[in-house]
């Protein structure tokens, strides 16, 4: 999935998609439930491929 892609259906601005990518800007909570739900996974399962 492109990141535009991600961005569209996350509802997430694409600029700010890009900044939270880049890091740049904080993920918020409710902004990786989003990208979760987008990716069609939970938030728990990216923090732990992240190891977070």
């Amino acid at each position: 999935m492109s990141q535009e892609d991600l961005a569209n259906t996350s509802g997430i601005e694409r600029g700010n998609m890009g900044k939270i990518e880049r890091g740049e800007n904080n993920l918020s909570i409710l902004n990786l439930v989003r990208i979760a739900d987008a990716l069609n996974c939970t938030a728990a399962e990216i923090l732990k491929d992240a190891k977070l």
